[in-house]
């Protein structure tokens, strides 16, 4: 029988393959109009580790859900792809200074509205996970008084 990961795994798995086709269709010409490069741009793309949505793999080459979201629309658009890897808020810093030109998986908020373009779909929905030692029960939000929490630095 699969361990628990692989069968998390095989979930991620059907869901990006059944997702995958209705994403791009919906998110194609959101995130196109979000790029101001035309016909022969050439775009430099953020990427950082965050699997499966954005990474590089064994090869490292740049993979993921928004990669080939990204790939697709400047195949269509007639881009050329750089991709600079980052951390996450290093990323951010680059894309406001105009160093990359579009970074995945940012959400959106007043804020950075008033900073960034956003498209008006969103690629996938958010999703928050919890990583814990294997002898911490965690039953209720009141189980993690007088722990120390990490999150992703210039996280919503």
């Amino acid at each position: 029988m699969p361990g628990k990961s692989q069968q998390q795994g095989s979930r991620w798995l059907w869901l990006l393959n059944h997702c995958r086709a209705l994403l791009l269709a919906l998110s194609l010409s959101c995130l196109a109009s979000a790029a101001s490069g035309g016909s022969g741009e050439r775009l430099v793309i953020g990427i950082y580790e965050n699997p499966p949505k954005v990474y590089r793999d064994q090869h490292q080459r740049p993979a993921g859900l928004f990669v080939e979201l990204i790939e697709a629309i400047a195949e269509r658009q007639g881009w050329s792809l750089e991709f600079q890897d980052c951390e996450w808020s290093d990323c951010l810093q680059a894309l406001e200074a105009g160093v990359i030109d579009l970074m995945p998986d940012v959400a959106a908020t007043d804020e950075r509205r008033g900073r960034f373009a956003f498209h008006q779909v969103p690629v996938a929905q958010a999703w928050s996970q919890l990583y814990r030692p294997a002898q911490l029960d965690l039953l209720a939000l009141d189980d993690l008084r007088g722990l120390r929490i990490s999150v992703l630095r210039g996280s919503v």
